[in-house]
């Protein structure tokens, strides 16, 4: 008896100190996110290119030849699925970007409230471009996509500075999608 009594003192005491740290914990979280910002900026989630009359002529036009060429060939399925894509391009292709807040703490980076963590990303790289400076994060899971963020008007010495402090620093290069969309005009 003195044995069993001698273990419910020494789990009651263990479930103490665990519940000692879940509260530390649990006050730790309700501390305001703000406190542990390290460094905030906004940027456009895309760099605009204005488009004349004439983008718009021959964007149709590849449209309307792509699907009269996939008509008389008999793929009737094909041919609409490009009279909706490019009329889908068409119509957004005026569309202005919105500002997107950014947010590097402690924890990993978000982006319009959502939360990435360092942990989900293998390195990071900046890249300094006549349009618009960005940070590269190449993902640690395998089919995962690189995130491409824009830093706008962010230091590019104090995101470098305390991104090192999360991940290594390694040269890379943004998606070749980016790159001819951008060629595109989008």
């Amino acid at each position: 008896m003195e044995g069993n009594e001698l273990e419910k003192e020494i789990f009651s005491g263990s479930e103490e100190s665990s519940e000692q740290l879940d509260d530390s914990q649990a006050q730790e979280s309700r501390q305001p996110e703000e406190e542990h910002v390290v460094l905030e900026w906004e940027a456009p989630e895309f760099v605009f290119y204005p488009k004349d009359k004439f983008w718009y002529t021959i964007a149709t036009l590849v449209t309307l030849l792509g699907a009269l060429n996939a008509y008389l060939l008999n793929n009737i399925l094909f041919a609409t699925l490009i009279l909706l894509g490019g009329l889908i391009v068409i119509f957004t292709a005026g569309r202005k970007p919105d500002l997107i807040p950014y947010r590097l703490d402690w924890r990993g980076i978000t982006i319009n409230e959502k939360k990435h963590r360092f942990f989900d990303f293998d390195s990071f790289w900046i890249e300094e471009k006549k349009n618009g400076n960005i940070l590269l994060l190449s993902p640690s899971k395998t089919l995962a996509q690189q995130t491409v963020i824009p830093l706008g008007d962010a230091d590019l010495y104090a995101v470098q500075k305390y991104l090192l402090n999360h991940l290594p620093e390694v040269p890379d290069q943004e998606p070749i999608s980016q790159k001819i969309m951008e060629y595109l005009g989008f």
